[in-house]
């Protein structure tokens, strides 16, 4: 890899760092990284980017438990991130946010 520099561009679809963000990166690696918080409206946005419906790698990350110190992860696949996504939303796993 070169040692110079290196660009990243994220949106912010909700015009704010708490809300759903997508970042890219200016280099061979073509793929995406989403920050979505759990919540209806952010989860809304997501829907609107038809990208999110391919094939990729999920983190959930949150607190079940406040007291423990760090956070815990799910790590998930999916032939569809969005549908995945929206499954676990449905099933209300622990108050997680994702990152597609």
């Amino acid at each position: 890899m070169d040692p110079g520099p290196f660009s990243a561009r994220f949106q912010l679809l909700e015009r704010s760092p708490y809300g759903t963000i997508i970042g890219e990166f200016g280099s061979s690696w073509t793929g995406k990284i989403v920050k979505v918080p759990r919540n209806k409206t952010s989860l809304e946005f997501l829907k609107k980017q038809s990208e999110i419906a391919s094939p990729g790698v999920y983190i959930l990350s949150g607190r079940k438990n406040i007291s423990r110190d760090f956070p815990d992860v799910y790590i998930g696949e999916s032939d569809d991130l969005l549908d995945r996504i929206c499954q676990h939303d449905r099933g209300k796993t622990s108050g997680m946010s994702a990152m597609v």
